[in-house]
């Protein structure tokens, strides 16, 4: 009982995090080489746990306007996902690429993981709700949903996803410099 209650509490958690309330997003400039970073150290225990390694490529004089929480929330799901998904049962390299760059007026950010890929039936459907390579192991399948939700419509940025059998996963995310505030309802 105690499971299911718990197990039913971070599901609506879940949820809440996929509505995207934009009007409580803090949203002002921050460095994000130090949010990064910030992430990085959040998720040390879990990456020590899974035999893994980050590697982070950001100009330290890098600063946008934007929201330093759902980018946070962004590079704390793709990574639990690569340990999660990526990295289990998985015998080969065990590490996390994130390149961010400035062109023009966009930040991009690549992110990669050396893990065993995506499944080629999930791929198409990633960003969906619910989707998930560990239906019935305790995944809700929320995770790339709620970075889809954060990215396009609150940040009004882009996504995209490729994976190969064994060849890892790859997001490549472009969004505004400078992130228009969300209107307060």
């Amino acid at each position: 009982l105690q499971n299911n209650l718990r197990r039913a509490s971070d599901l609506i958690s879940s949820f809440k995090q996929v509505a995207v309330d934009q009007s409580s997003q803090a949203h002002y400039k921050f460095n994000v080489a130090d949010n990064l970073h910030q992430v990085a150290v959040s998720l040390g225990h879990q990456l020590r746990m899974s035999q893994s390694e980050m590697s982070i490529e950001c100009d330290p004089e890098l600063n946008i306007y934007s929201y330093p929480g759902s980018f946070a929330q962004i590079y704390s799901n793709l990574i639990l996902n690569s340990i999660r998904h990526g990295f289990d049962e998985w015998q080969g390299e065990r590490k996390i690429i994130i390149q961010v760059t400035r062109h023009d007026t966009e930040l991009h950010i690549d992110y990669r993981d050396t893990g065993k890929g995506i499944d080629p039936q999930i791929l198409p459907r990633i960003f969906d709700p619910f989707v998930t390579s560990k239906r019935g192991q305790g995944g809700s399948g929320l995770g790339t949903h709620i970075v889809y939700n954060l990215i396009v419509q609150l940040m009004h940025g882009r996504i995209t996803c490729e994976s190969k059998p064994d060849q890892g996963a790859r997001f490549h995310i472009r969004l505004p410099l400078e992130a228009e505030p969300a209107e307060v309802a």
